[in-house]
């Protein structure tokens, strides 16, 4: 047996050392790999949301009607098996392809609650297959004296928010889908995406505005005056949470297609310009507005439950920008708005002394009542009160000041430098600058405000008042005439 010894080679590696070149290699090629799927998922997601922006002109709405009738032995289920077949014959001849219809009876709590409580249907009300739908239409049918009330309410999905209640009264039974088909259609808002803002134009696009209608003479889906804005943001963790932009509302202005330009009425700056994390979307559905009027209710910012009272509240319209008094708020900072006789968005001006202080769009009867927190200006009133009246005593030395100053000339001119003397002394006793500036010193120091935007023209109130009486109470004509005297004196010595 023969054993030989060989020398280990140059590059050999010690063992246990292991080589870390290929497994270096994996991780690179297993970055580039992950990298590479991040980017195609974003790439795909990018593409997918500009062709849902591109094609929501011709995406129709899918349409969920779901009925409920009252309990009445008139309303029979044969006529209700008989209504929804009719009725969705009759939606298929008027709309056509806009619309994806599926009816259906609502059953369990949901037709308790749209038989008893049908102003008060919530979202969370409506089935979970309602999820996967754009439109859900809530369809009542109730006996009255002599036919068959209908009243409809529909549900926007995607934003979460109720249109408008529409009824019909039908006294003939084969005419009963054709008057629901009405209603619904009254009780249609349609939905657009914002595509353009730039200041205050903004531009959207209407769904499934380029889809042709069966009825051409319908303009259910470029109907509207006027657009709500809202924000739907959908979070990472699969929640959905709605905000429609307060205060703020799209006048339309004309319509070209499925495109409509708006002007934007708002008591923000900038109500489309806020931070917002996760994926967010910019729509705007048509309002409706009942003929109602709505309860305004003023509040302070800076005290959110001291009521302002006495504030002026006036009103105009995006087609005249003439205004009108709507009137004062009362004891507990409310005023009732009527509805507008013309357009239905009204431009709220509020005021106090005269003074411009918030703007605010509003909808009469879109809601019942509605509350607003605006600078609390009775501390700027204040302020104006105290100089108004400081000013009127400055005008009235001013004068005096000027008729003694001539007279005491004249006396001196005459040789008669006692009486001079005496009405000098007169002279001395009016308020001086200094006093004057020290009596504004004090009075400004009451002065308590926590809202910078008042605080600023407070302090310019303050400040322009300072400059006026350094201008017109200055010392040196007193000066000059006390020189003037004293001279005379001893000139007559």
């Amino acid at each position: 047996m023969s054993f030989t010894c060989r020398k280990p080679e140059q590059n050999a590696r010690p063992r246990g050392e292991r080589d870390d070149k290929p497994l270096l290699l994996a991780r690179q090629v297993r970055a580039m790999l992950l990298l590479i799927a991040v980017v195609c998922t974003l790439w795909s997601s990018v593409v997918a949301s500009a062709a849902e922006r591109s094609l929501w002109q011709f995406t129709p709405y899918r349409v969920q009607i779901l009925i409920a009738l009252e309990r009445d032995p008139a309303l029979t289920p044969a006529l209700a098996a008989g209504f929804r077949r009719q009725l969705m014959q009759r939606t298929e001849a008027m709309v056509g392809s806009p619309w994806e219809v599926e009816c259906r009876e609502a059953r369990g709590a949901l037709a308790h609650v749209m038989r008893w409580r049908f102003d008060e249907i919530a979202f969370e009300d409506a089935p979970d297959s309602s999820r996967s739908f754009d439109k859900v239409m809530f369809v009542r049918l109730s006996q009255i004296h002599g036919g068959i009330r209908i009243t409809v309410r529909e549900l926007d999905v995607r934003t979460r928010m109720f249109n408008s209640t529409a009824q019909r009264d039908c006294r003939q039974r084969r005419l009963l889908a054709t008057a629901a088909v009405e209603a619904i259609l009254q009780a249609f808002s349609p939905l657009a995406q914002v595509q353009f803002v730039e200041k205050r134009a903004v531009k959207l696009q209407l769904q499934a505005a380029a889809l042709p209608l069966r009825d051409p003479s319908l303009k259910v889906l470029t109907k509207g005056q006027v657009f709500q804005p809202i924000i739907r943001l959908n979070r990472r963790d699969g929640a959905v949470q709605i905000r429609p932009i307060p205060w703020t509302y799209l006048a339309v202005e004309s319509r070209e297609g499925s495109e409509v330009a708006c002007r934007m009425h708002s008591g923000f700056r900038n109500p489309f310009t806020s931070r917002r994390r996760g994926r967010f979307e910019k729509l705007a559905l048509a309002v409706d507005p009942p003929n109602k009027p709505t309860r305004l209710s003023l509040f302070s910012n800076s005290d959110k439950d001291f009521p302002l009272a006495g504030y002026e509240i006036h009103s105009y319209s995006p087609d005249s920008p003439a205004t009108e008094l709507l009137g004062y708020t009362d004891l507990h900072g409310s005023l009732t708005i009527p509805p507008s006789d013309g357009h239905p968005l009204r431009l709220l001006i509020v005021k106090n002394g005269g003074a411009p202080l918030a703007k605010l769009p509003l909808i009469p009867g879109l809601e019942a009542t509605v509350r607003a927190e605006i600078t609390n200006d009775e501390e700027r009133l204040r302020v104006e009160g105290f100089i108004t009246g400081l000013q009127d005593r400055l005008i009235d030395i001013v004068a005096r000041r000027r008729i003694l100053i001539a007279r005491v000339h004249k006396r001196i001119d005459a040789d008669k430098l006692e009486l001079a003397e005496k009405i000098f002394e007169n002279l001395r006793k009016l308020p001086t600058r200094e006093s004057l500036l020290e009596e504004l010193h004090r009075f400004e120091l009451t002065v308590l405000t926590i809202d910078s935007k008042l605080k600023r023209k407070i302090d310019k109130l303050f400040g322009d008042t300072r400059k006026v009486v350094n201008a017109v109470l200055k010392s040196k004509p007193v000066d000059d005439l006390s020189a003037q005297l004293k001279s005379a004196r001893l000139a007559a010595q």
